[in-house]
């Protein structure tokens, strides 16, 4: 989910100045390679120099890896480089929206019984169902927050 990508130390600044290294040097840098292009990276634009290079979870490293494979097949084709900011954060949102989707998946069906139920209870009649196309438009309204509530309180 959301928290196991990027731990809680690891500091933005740290990590667009690792990504720009990447793009910079076109690979993923380990060790002495990340700290030897974020100071390169760091000398040469208005980043503090108190950054250096970050520890990436192995998501933001492949993330990272695509993005430069990426720029690299882009420049040959003389195309404008992708940003890498902006490029994690939308891989980052495709990557939590199909995790939501997954639970969603795997959940929707016992919430609206659960809700279903408790309607059910509230208007006394054990048949109960929402009639016209507003009541199911609203209950199913209803089911997709809850949804989200839950994955919130999870995730």
């Amino acid at each position: 989910m959301a928290k196991a990508d990027f731990p809680l130390s690891v500091n933005r600044r740290r990590l667009l100045t690792a990504a720009a290294a990447i793009t910079a040097t076109g690979i993923v840098p380990t060790g002495n390679q990340a700290n030897a292009a974020a100071a390169a990276v760091i000398q040469s634009s208005a980043i503090a120099p108190e950054a250096k290079a970050a520890n990436f979870c192995a998501a933001t490293a492949t993330r990272l890896a695509e993005i430069a494979k990426r720029n690299r097949l882009r420049k040959e084709s003389a195309l404008p480089l992708l940003p890498v900011a902006k490029e994690l954060r939308r891989m980052k949102t495709a990557a939590d929206a199909e995790t939501f989707e997954r639970f969603r998946y795997a959940l929707r069906e016992p919430v609206f019984q659960t809700m279903l139920a408790r309607a059910r209870r509230q208007h006394g009649d054990a048949a109960w169902t929402p009639k016209d196309f507003c009541e199911r438009w609203q209950f199913s309204r209803e089911v997709e927050m809850r949804l989200k509530k839950l994955y919130e309180r999870v995730g």
